[in-house]
This record gives structure tokens, C-alpha cells and sequence, in this order.
């Protein structure tokens, strides 16, 4: 006897493709044109003279400008965080440093810099 036969399958069906999506047009290109260059060509191009710019000429001669030494302050107010009292403590030298608090009830120590 003969195996039964089965149902014959029918072809698969082709999904419709979506057309492919266009890039939106841009906008009008402005144009800009830079007009940095010179209207007209100078036979003297190497040298420049001041007075041409619009600079002053001094025959006075300048000294070095020496910059002030930075005056930080010697001394740092802090506040404690648990009593609120202020203290005056010298500027620290790190970046790290603690302040322990000099109100005899409180002892409280703050960290800076962690």
C-alpha cells in the first residue's frame, strides 16, 4: 500500500517592500563671500609700518612688568559643622587637611579635601 500523500503546500506568498525612504530636500544654500583680501597690491608687502595700522610710536623704553606676589590670606575662617562655632586656623599647605573643633564641649572634626 502506498504511504498516504500529503497535501501539496502552496507557494509562499511575497511580502510588498516598502519603497525606500529619500532624504528631505534641504533648504536654499545662502552663500557667503569673504572679502578678507587686500583691494589692491602693494609693492612694499614685506614691511609693515606702524603708521599704516594705526599704531603710536614711543621712543620711550619699558620696563619688565614684575606681577605682584599673590597675598593669600594667612589666616581661614571655619565654621563647624556641628556647633556652628567660627574659628580663625592659618591657610593649610595641602589639599587634604582636618580642623578639629576648639569649643571644649563639641571636639567635633571636620575633614577637607577627601
Amino acid at each position: 500500500m502506498d504511504p498516504p500523500k500529503k497535501k501539496p503546500r502552496a507557494p509562499p506568498t511575497k511580502k510588498k517592500e516598502a519603497p525606500p525612504k529619500k532624504k528631505p530636500k534641504r533648504g536654499r544654500r545662502i552663500r557667503i563671500k569673504n572679502r578678507l583680501r587686500q583691494s589692491r597690491i602693494r609693492d612694499e608687502s614685506d614691511e609693515i609700518a606702524p603708521q599704516d595700522i594705526g599704531w603710536s610710536i614711543s621712543q620711550e623704553v619699558l620696563d619688565d612688568f614684575e606681577e605682584p606676589e599673590s597675598t593669600e590670606p594667612e589666616i581661614v575662617s571655619h565654621q563647624c559643622s556641628m556647633c556652628g562655632s567660627i574659628m580663625q586656623i592659618p591657610a593649610p599647605k595641602r589639599d587634604r587637611y582636618k580642623v578639629i573643633c576648639a569649643y571644649p564641649e563639641c571636639g567635633h572634626e571636620d575633614t577637607f579635601g577627601i
